[in-house]
């Protein structure tokens, strides 16, 4: 039995991580993601009601997939839209939002993804990478905009309070990454 099912969003946001979705119906039945029709594509804000995907496939195959679709879409969309509210925070500054490396095992690439689709800048991908540019990748402490010894100001943001931090920098036009 075929059946027809939409994507709804329940809420305003920012859409991310919708090229999952054919991805999740063919590991549950191959060939299942020729009935996906993409109504938007990520990156874009909409509005609460809009429906972001048509799926056309066997009713056993959508049950299957459903949840671990939605899941992936709401976290990558999660993460998008937050990842965008810092980056408008950070607006008319030289600051530059770069995402981490740290994080939830096995969604690495996908999370990464998202923080594209929320404006913000990817930093490494791996510790190949800052083994490669060790000579970059140096941790230093937040320095006085006034002290001009050293050439490089930035800090390393790891929680909630280093955002807070960085958003005080920002308005002395501090360059910031997070590491």
């Amino acid at each position: 039995h075929v059946c027809k099912a939409e994507i709804v969003a329940k809420q305003d946001t920012l859409v991310a991580g919708l090229p999952i979705i054919p991805l999740v119906l063919n590991q549950v039945q191959p060939g299942a993601a020729k009935g996906v029709a993409f109504l938007c594509a990520d990156g874009t804000r909409i509005q609460a009601g809009t429906v972001v995907a048509v799926l056309n496939c066997r009713t056993t195959t959508l049950l299957k997939s459903e949840r671990v679709m939605l899941n992936y879409i709401c976290r990558l969309s999660g993460i998008a839209n937050l990842t965008q509210t810092y980056v408008q925070a950070l607006a008319g500054s030289k600051t530059v939002l770069l995402d981490t490396r740290k994080t939830a095992p096995g969604l690495r690439y996908p999370e990464k993804y998202a923080v594209l689709a929320g404006g913000g800048r990817n930093h490494r991908k791996n510790l190949t990478q800052m083994l490669k540019n060790l000579a970059y990748n140096r941790r230093l402490e937040p320095v006085s905009h006034q002290d001009k010894r050293c050439p490089i100001k930035w800090m390393g943001i790891r929680d909630c309070f280093h955002i807070d931090l960085a958003l005080l920098y920002a308005a002395c036009s501090l360059p910031i990454v997070s590491t």
